[in-house]
């Protein structure tokens, strides 16, 4: 078996027809990049007045999405949003849809 996932790292998907879908893509990129930027550890050391120095050391700085692989269910408008900006930050995306027998144009 797997491992036991953390309640802090579940994820909850919902559907929201009635928020635009910019509003929404924009949001899931604002996290992703808060994320992998990690902002809040940042707003928590400028609250606690700590500016660290540069880390010279590559592989214990901030994450960087260029490069990295996104993979997007639902090719809605929010998930082809979120696509569109991932490719923007040099990301490879995968997509998929709930429906595949529609094929990858469909």
């Amino acid at each position: 078996m797997g491992q036991k996932i953390p309640d802090f790292m579940k994820v909850v998907v919902a559907d929201v027809p009635a928020a635009t879908d910019q509003a929404v893509a924009e949001h899931a990129m604002a996290m992703l990049l808060a994320v992998t930027r990690q902002i809040h550890a940042a707003c928590d050391a400028q609250a606690r007045r700590y500016w660290r120095p540069m880390i010279g050391d590559p592989t214990r700085r901030e994450e960087v999405i260029a490069g990295k692989t996104a993979l997007i269910v639902g090719l809605g408008g929010i998930g082809q949003r979120v696509a569109r900006f991932d490719k923007a930050f040099g990301m490879t995306v995968l997509e998929t849809r709930h429906d595949t027998s529609r094929g990858a144009d469909g």
